[in-house]
């Protein structure tokens, strides 16, 4: 028994281990598995925003609408506060187009080179661009922190063919130390359906002005006069103002096209109505009625 007994108790000693390390790595294990499951539950509801955010911006042609989707997307998929699109006004400025979280305020304009801003740093850079804490981030704008009420802020730019047309801004009240890596990826896919849909929407704008306009002379064509011409008789009863309204027709103008060709007739009519626009007022309407007959409004007249 003397013999035995350290045998028995060193067996016994090391199958105690063996069955804590197991118990440890079953946990181990199980807390990976909890982890995994919760990653992948968080995968799906990233991947479930950005899709009914897709098929929400698909199912509607307005601009507007679809802008304010993707900033709610973007406050789904990270849980921030608030989020914007930031997008360049032609002027040297980021101009805020839609948000979601932010509603009532006034609309955000940041100057780029006038000031820091994270914005422009996405934008011009073209990459994500994170802050811990902005309140003491010198490169960010305190000036939209303080109405924004933001703490942590991601900057997302939105690129199109590589080119930066906007900048997708989220931002939390608390500090976060970093965006998780999945959230980060459906905000990347969300800026990338954003630069989807302002292409769309840029199409369907010049569609709709082409649809409006004359091809030769590229002024207002039939349709888009008679949209325009109750909108002033409205506007002139409204003010008790005059209103002229006139035809114009060139004469002889098939004798000219038959005895010079009609790219001849096409340089007149082009040459006809620079002249008559030249001579007009900013408020003035001219209108190409069809074929050499013309339309124009004068208001106050």
């Amino acid at each position: 028994w003397i013999c035995v007994a350290p045998i028995v108790g060193y067996t016994v000693q090391a199958l105690v281990r063996e069955l804590r390390r197991r118990a440890v790595e079953s946990a181990r294990r199980a807390e990976e598995l909890l982890v995994s499951q919760d990653e992948t539950r968080r995968l799906l509801d990233n991947m479930s925003a950005v899709t009914d955010a897709t098929r929400e911006i698909s199912r509607t042609t307005d601009a507007e609408v679809a802008r304010g989707v993707i900033c709610s997307a973007a406050c789904r998929i990270t849980g921030g506060r608030f989020a914007t699109l930031l997008e360049p006004d032609g002027d040297g400025a980021l101009l805020m187009t839609a948000n979601h979280g932010l509603q009532g305020s006034p609309p955000i304009r940041i100057v780029i080179g006038a000031e820091p801003s994270g914005a422009a740093v996405a934008f011009l850079n073209g990459k994500s661009y994170f802050v811990e804490d902005a309140r003491s981030e010198p490169s960010v704008s305190q000036r939209m922190t303080k109405a924004t009420g933001a703490v942590s802020v991601h900057f997302e730019p939105v690129l199109r063919n590589e080119e930066v047309i906007g900048v997708l801004v989220v931002g939390w009240d608390h500090v976060i130390s970093e965006i998780e890596q999945q959230a980060a990826s459906s905000i990347r896919m969300l800026a990338a359906e954003t630069a989807m849909m302002i292409e769309r929407s840029n199409l369907l704008a010049r569609l709709e002005a082409s649809a409006r306009t004359d091809d030769l002379t590229g002024l207002l064509n039939r349709r888009a006069w008679e949209e325009q011409l109750p909108r002033e008789m409205a506007r002139a009863r409204r003010a008790a103002h005059p209103l002229c309204v006139a035809m114009l027709d060139l004469d002889f103008f098939k004798a000219y096209n038959d005895e010079r060709g009609h790219q001849a007739g096409d340089r007149l009519l082009k040459q006809a109505t620079s002249a008559w626009a030249s001579e007009l007022r900013a408020s003035d309407i001219l209108a190409r009625y069809g074929g050499e007959e013309f339309t124009i409004a004068l208001p106050g007249c």
